[in-house]
């Protein structure tokens, strides 16, 4: 069966950044698009504080977001006032090489940003006879790991990959080359490692996990398996 991403009803095509299928009548959010943007506001959501730059960026892509999921105005309340002085819009802005200004109430507003993210990433060309969409999308996120483990490849490691965002780690940097661990425990190891770190995302998504390890497939499923470090 193909991948998630191939699993079309019909044709579509990208204009203007958004996945159209005329066949359904449903306007989708690449994935990419909203993972980056789930990412960069659950930042804001923990206080963790970035440019104006960055900050332009991220409203940018929100803005972009918006009116295909039917959002309000409001929800981008304090974005903007954020890259001013103070994080108040009746002082003078920040230039771009400034930090922002985190206020509680752009933590809200990022926190409800995140969840809608979450749960939503599609509206069917019906509802913009409506003044929002009533029918969340379908949220599905891919995540893919893999292992290496051959002696004369400098590139042995760890690594995985969801939506555009990948990591990677270094067999020898990590002592692990050293220890022999056989191949099947490294590919469990980049599965749960590349869960750890996609899991602030995609918690609550429907989420797939793909890994080319029957081993790991049938530990997860069962969670069980026959070998002790396993």
């Amino acid at each position: 069966m193909a991948i998630a991403e191939k699993r079309h009803i019909g044709a579509d095509l990208v204009w203007l950044g958004v996945r159209r299928n005329s066949a359904v009548g449903v306007a989708i959010i690449p994935s990419n698009k909203r993972f980056r943007a789930i990412v960069d506001t659950k930042a804001l959501a923990d206080g963790v504080s970035g440019t104006v730059s960055e900050l332009e960026r991220l409203n940018g892509l929100l803005e972009h977001i918006r009116p295909i999921l039917f959002l309000q105005r409001d929800t981008m309340h304090h974005f903007y006032s954020a890259m001013r002085e103070g994080g108040s819009s009746s002082r003078p802005p920040l230039g771009p090489g400034d930090n922002i200004v985190i206020t509680p109430e752009l933590q809200s507003k990022a926190s409800e940003w995140v969840a809608t993210l979450a749960s939503r990433s599609a509206a069917l060309y019906a509802d913009t006879f409506y003044e929002r969409a009533k029918t969340p999308g379908t949220t599905n996120f891919a995540l893919y790991s893999d292992a290496a483990k051959e002696a004369s490849n400098e590139d042995v490691g760890l690594g995985g990959y969801f939506h555009s965002y990948w990591w990677s780690v270094s067999l020898r940097d990590a002592g692990l080359l050293e220890l022999d661990v056989p191949i099947p425990c490294l590919e469990m190891l980049a599965a749960a490692v590349n869960l750890l770190v996609a899991a602030p995302f995609v918690r609550g998504c429907s989420t797939a996990l793909y890994t080319d390890s029957l081993t790991t497939a049938d530990f997860l499923q069962r969670n069980s398996a026959h070998s002790s470090l396993m």
